[in-house]
């Protein structure tokens, strides 16, 4: 008797929304394990090649920690990991995703669109989250000119209203490293040094993560240089880049990733912070095809894969 294979699932190539991958039924390989890891450290910075799967990260971030989306937590996460062993902080924060991946290299206009992104994915978390921000307080916070003095307001208010917030930042270093390689040095330095807009952002950031407002931060970028100058040295997380463990959040192949390590090591001149608490993780990874309408109680069939 012959018995029917059920059909691979399609493999999401080039997609990031993991809500998406999902609930479409495309293949998913469960790294999800790794939140666990993740936890162990509030600020977060994390440098990898394109195409690693960055953004899907910061996707899987974003759904499991936002508590606006809580009500898709068992949907999305069944079968996996986490799902079968959830951590306390799931879906317990405000979550501000920015993603620096869609802007040119046209300075003229350079500023007027990072400031109108910020404040755009700004204002959605707060409309999100209006039982924690009246209308009044987030008319408040988002009422200073630059994006610096809205964060600024946002980590007051949300100190004194006991707010927890999750800020994840894609691809930080896309724009910078756009306009040094077409603009040269100059335009460069104009964004990332003295009262350049970029750095101005990030030390509104560290101001939120040393006063302690900002809880969690996770950043993802390509090279160490932007970061190394928008705040003298990165000084404001941990650097996780170096963590045995995040090799097997590897979606590049093996030679390709190392020249890319490689060249990166050499360039390094940020602090590298120690990864103690990282453990050296198992090779084997499980790989999950996600139903199309799954329902809380489905059993999903499983595909064991080697990285």
């Amino acid at each position: 008797m012959v018995v029917a294979r059920k059909p691979f699932p399609p493999i999401p190539y080039g997609m990031a929304d993991f809500s998406a991958i999902r609930r479409e039924g495309f293949l998913y390989v469960d790294k999800t394990r790794f939140l666990r890891d993740l936890e162990d450290e509030r600020h977060v910075f994390l440098l990898r090649p394109r195409r690693f799967g960055k953004s899907c990260w910061v996707s899987i971030l974003q759904h499991y920690y936002d508590r606006v989306r809580k009500d898709n937590f068992e949907t999305l996460f069944a079968d996996t990991d986490i799902g079968r062993e959830p951590t306390a902080n799931h879906s317990q924060y405000a979550v501000l995703r920015l993603d620096f991946s869609s802007f040119d290299k046209d300075i003229a206009t350079l500023r007027d669109r990072f400031e109108g992104h910020c404040q755009r994915r700004l204002r959605g978390m707060l409309e999100a989250n209006v039982d924690l921000f009246s209308a009044d307080l987030a008319k408040r916070i988002l009422s200073p000119p630059a994006v610096d003095g809205k964060l600024d307001e946002l980590f007051l208010h949300a100190e004194r209203l006991g707010v927890r917030l999750y800020v994840l930042i894609d691809e930080y270093d896309n724009f910078a490293n756009t306009i040094l390689a077409g603009e040269g040095e100059a335009a460069y330095r104009a964004v990332t040094h003295g009262s350049g807009f970029l750095r101005d952002f990030f030390a509104a950031l560290k101001v939120g993560t040393a006063s302690g407002n900002l809880e969690r931060l996770f950043i993802t970028g390509v090279s160490p240089l932007a970061m190394d100058d928008v705040t003298s040295g990165f000084n404001i997380g941990t650097n996780i880049s170096f963590a045995r463990s995040t090799t097997n959040w590897r979606a590049s192949p093996r030679p390709r990733y190392t020249r890319w390590w490689r060249c990166i090591e050499t360039l390094a001149c940020w602090t590298k912070s120690p990864a103690r608490r990282w453990p050296s993780c198992a090779s084997g990874t499980t790989a999950t095809a996600s139903p199309r309408a799954p329902p809380k109680t489905s059993t999903t069939p499983t595909w064991c894969c080697t990285t």
